[in-house]
C-alpha cells in the first residue's frame, strides 16, 4: 500500500480524525495564550477553559452523523479490477494431519479430537493491534477517573470529620467578602489538621477547609486566605476543574493535554490573587502569607479534586506574578466570558463536524463497456447505487441465513391512535402557565406566617424575600413588629429591605427606634439603606448612638449609601466613635456624601490609631472639593511611616477619585 494511501486511512478513520482535531485546538490555545501574555490572567484562563472545553466537544460531534459534512480532498483509492467471466478458484481441500503411531508407522490416518486439543490463546495474542490500543485507552481514562475519585471520598470524609469555623473572628470575613464577590449562599468553613494546604472544594455543597495551623493566622492573613478560596467559587473553578479531570481521562496520553491542564491550574491560581490584590491587599503581604503557608506545611500531595491554596512548583511563578507592579489585573467578565466561548464554538463546531473522505472513485472501462455509466455521467450516483446494491444484497444474504420466523393467519395488532376517555379522565391536569400557580405560592407562604412554629414562619419569610413577592410586605410589616421570635423579625427586616417596599418605611423605623434585639435592629437597619430615602435619616441618627457596635456600622453604611446632601451631625460625631469599625464607615459615608462642612472630622480621622481608618479617610478627602485645608492635610500624610497611607495620599493628590469596596450587605446567613 502506498503512502498517500496510508495518510487517507488515517484521516478517515475515527480515533485517528479526533485525535488530530483535539490536537490542533490545543496548539492554537497554545499559540493564542503565548500572544496574550500579556493580558490578565483571568482572560489566558478563559483561552485554556474553551480550549478544554473544546476538546471535549469534538468526540462528541464527531460521532453523530448528523452532524457530518464531508470534504473530498484525499487521494481516490485505485479502482477495483472487475472478475466477471473468471472462474472462481477451486476450493482447496484440508490436508488430513498425520499422527504417528506408537509402532513407528507414520500411516495417514484422520486425528481425534482429543489429538488435535491445544491450549486456547490469550485474549492478547487474539486481539488485534486496534484491540489492544483501546484496552490500554481505557486503562489509562480509569486510573484518571479512580484518582479523582478516590480525592473526592477523601476530601468528603476530611470535610465530614473537620470541625466547624463558627466563631465570630472567621465568621465576619466570611461573610465580608462573599459578600464583595457576589456569592448568594456562604460555604461551609472548616479545621482540619488531616492535611497541611488550605483548599476549597465541593461542587455541589461547597466548603473551605483550612489546617491546624490556622488558629493562629493573624486577621489580615485569614481575610487574604478566604478571599484567594471564595474567588474560586465566586469563579466556578470548581466545575471547570472536575471538567478539565475528565478530559484528562479522554486524553491522558497526549502531552498537549497535561500541559493545558498545568496551565489552567496556574492562571486560576493567578486569577484569584489578583481578585485578592484588587480589594486592597498589599503585594508584599499577600507573598509573604503565601511563603508563610508554604513553609508550615509539608510536601504530601494533595487531591484532585480540590483547589489547594499553593503548591511548591508554582511558588515562584505566583510570587513575580504577585509583585509585579506592572501586571495587568482586570477580572474577565461574563461578556469577555460569552465572547471567547462564542468564539470558541464557532472554531470547533465546524472543526469537529469536518470529515475528510476520498475524491470519487474513476469509472473503470469495462463499466463503460457494460453501459453502466454513459458518457457524462455522474460517478457519485453511481457510487451511491452500489451502496445501495450493496445494502440489499447483504440483506438478502442475512434472510437466507437467518429464515424470518413463519406468519400467522392473525395479523400483528396496531395501535389505536385516538385517545382513551377513561385514561384522560383519569390522569389529573398539569398546572397552566398562566401564572396561577405563582399566586397560590404566595398566598400559601402568606399563611404560614401565623404558624405556630418559627422556623415555619423564618423560612415562610424568606421565601417571600427571595421570590421578591410585593404583595406580602403588609404582612411582613406586621411580622416585624408584632412577631414575638426575633429570628422572625429579623428575616422579615431582611425581606423588606430586599424587596424594596416603599411601603415599609414605619415598620422599619419603629424596628429600628423599639426592637429588644440588637440583631433585629441591625438588620432593620441594613433594609433602611435598602430603601434609601431620606426620610429614614432621623432614625439612624438615633442608631448612631445605639448601644451595639454592629448597629452603629451599619447605620453609618445606610446613611452613607443614601447620600444626604449634608452630613447629619450624629454622623459627624460617629467619628470620635470608640470602636475602629464604625470610624472606619464613618469615613466611607463622608467620602459619599462630599459635605465640605465634614473636612474637620476627616482631618481628625486621618490622624486616627487604626490605619485602615487612616486610609479611608485619605480617600474620603481626596473625594471632597480641593482647596488649601485638604491640600495641607494630604501632603502631611507623605511623610507618614505607613506606606499604604502614602500611597492613599500621592492618589488623592492627583486629583484621582477612586471608589473602595462598597460595604457588603449584612445578609442573614
Amino acid at each position: 500500500m502506498s503512502f498517500p494511501s496510508n495518510l487517507a486511512g488515517l484521516l478517515v478513520a475515527g480515533p485517528s480524525a479526533v485525535l488530530l482535531k483535539a490536537t490542533l485546538v490545543l496548539v492554537l490555545a497554545l499559540l493564542l495564550a503565548v500572544i496574550w501574555r500579556g493580558k490578565s490572567a483571568g482572560q489566558r484562563h478563559l483561552v485554556w477553559s474553551a480550549a478544554v472545553a473544546a476538546t471535549l466537544l469534538v468526540p462528541l460531534f464527531a460521532t453523530r452523523p448528523s452532524f457530518r459534512w464531508d470534504l473530498a480532498v484525499l487521494p481516490a483509492p485505485a479502482p477495483l479490477a472487475t472478475t466477471t467471466g473468471q472462474a472462481a478458484p477451486a476450493a482447496v481441500a484440508p490436508t488430513p494431519e498425520v499422527v504417528v503411531l506408537p509402532g513407528g508407522s507414520d500411516a495417514a490416518v484422520p486425528a481425534s479430537p482429543v489429538a488435535t486439543r491445544s491450549v486456547p490463546a490469550s485474549w492478547w495474542a487474539r486481539s488485534s493491534w486496534a484491540e489492544r490500543l483501546f484496552a490500554l485507552w481505557l486503562a489509562g481514562g480509569a486510573l484518571v477517573l479512580l484518582r479523582l475519585l478516590v480525592g473526592a471520598l477523601l476530601v468528603a470524609r476530611t470535610v465530614r470529620r473537620a470541625e466547624p469555623l463558627d466563631t465570630p473572628e472567621w465568621q465576619h470575613p466570611l461573610m465580608d467578602v462573599a459578600d464583595r464577590l457576589g456569592l448568594a449562599e456562604l460555604p461551609r468553613l472548616r479545621l482540619s489538621r488531616r492535611l497541611p494546604m488550605p483548599f476549597a472544594c465541593g461542587l455541589f455543597r461547597p466548603a473551605i477547609v483550612l489546617p491546624g495551623e490556622a488558629e493562629t493566622w493573624s486577621a489580615k492573613r485569614r481575610h487574604a486566605v478566604l478571599c484567594h478560596e471564595l474567588a474560586h467559587l465566586s469563579r466556578r473553578d470548581l466545575a471547570m476543574n472536575l471538567l478539565s479531570q475528565c478530559a484528562l481521562a479522554v486524553y491522558w496520553f497526549h502531552p498537549l493535554m497535561w500541559i493545558a491542564i498545568r496551565r489552567l491550574r496556574v492562571e486560576s491560581e493567578r486569577a484569584c490573587d489578583d481578585l485578592v490584590l484588587n480589594t486592597g491587599t498589599r503585594a508584599s503581604e499577600y507573598a509573604d502569607h503565601l511563603l508563610q503557608i508554604l513553609r508550615a506545611v509539608s510536601r504530601a500531595p494533595m487531591p484532585a479534586a480540590v483547589l489547594p491554596f499553593a503548591q511548591r512548583g508554582e511558588f515562584e511563578g505566583r510570587v513575580l506574578a504577585i509583585l509585579e507592579p506592572h501586571a495587568r489585573r482586570d477580572p474577565a467578565g461574563r461578556r469577555g466570558a460569552a465572547t471567547i466561548f462564542a468564539l470558541g464554538l464557532l472554531l470547533v463546531l465546524p472543526l469537529a463536524t469536518l470529515r475528510l473522505v476520498p475524491r470519487a472513485t474513476p469509472a473503470t472501462p469495462e463499466q463503460w463497456a457494460s453501459g453502466l455509466l454513459a458518457p457524462g455521467a455522474d460517478t457519485s450516483q453511481v457510487m451511491r447505487t452500489q451502496e445501495r446494491t450493496s445494502t440489499v444484497e447483504r440483506k438478502a444474504v442475512k434472510e437466507v441465513v437467518s429464515p424470518a420466523p413463519a406468519s400467522t393467519d392473525r395479523p400483528e395488532p396496531r395501535p389505536d391512535p385516538r385517545p382513551d376517555p377513561r385514561v384522560s379522565a383519569a390522569v389529573p391536569m398539569a398546572p397552566s402557565a398562566t401564572g396561577s400557580d405563582s399566586a397560590l405560592v404566595i398566598r400559601s407562604l402568606i399563611n404560614a406566617l401565623t404558624d405556630s412554629a418559627a422556623s415555619v414562619r423564618q423560612n415562610a419569610v424568606y421565601s417571600l424575600g427571595r421570590l421578591g413577592a410585593t404583595v406580602a410586605a403588609t404582612p411582613l410589616q406586621g411580622v416585624l413588629v408584632r412577631d414575638p421570635n426575633a429570628g422572625v423579625r429579623e428575616m422579615s427586616a431582611w425581606a423588606l429591605g430586599n424587596m424594596r417596599a416603599p411601603g415599609s418605611i414605619q415598620a422599619v423605623a419603629a424596628a429600628i427606634a423599639r426592637d429588644t434585639s440588637a440583631r433585629v435592629r441591625a438588620t432593620a437597619v441594613w433594609a433602611a439603606g435598602q430603601l434609601s430615602t431620606p426620610e429614614l435619616l432621623p432614625v439612624l441618627e438615633v442608631a448612631l448612638r445605639d448601644g451595639q457596635k454592629e448597629v452603629r456600622l451599619r447605620a453609618a453604611w445606610a446613611i452613607g449609601t443614601i447620600r444626604p446632601e449634608h452630613a447629619p451631625a450624629a454622623l459627624l460625631a460617629a467619628a470620635a466613635d470608640s470602636q475602629a469599625a464604625v470610624r472606619h464607615k464613618v469615613a466611607w459615608a463622608l467620602g459619599q456624601i462630599r459635605d465640605p462642612g465634614s473636612l474637620p472630622a476627616l482631618l481628625r480621622l486621618v490622624q486616627d490609631s487604626a490605619s485602615e481608618v487612616r486610609e479611608l479617610a485619605f480617600w474620603a478627602l481626596g473625594n471632597q472639593e480641593p482647596g488649601p485645608a485638604v491640600e495641607t492635610a494630604l501632603l502631611k500624610a507623605l511623610e507618614a511611616p505607613d506606606p499604604g497611607i502614602r500611597a492613599q495620599a500621592a492618589r488623592a493628590l492627583s486629583g484621582a477619585r477612586g471608589t473602595p469596596w462598597p460595604w457588603p450587605w449584612p445578609m442573614p446567613r
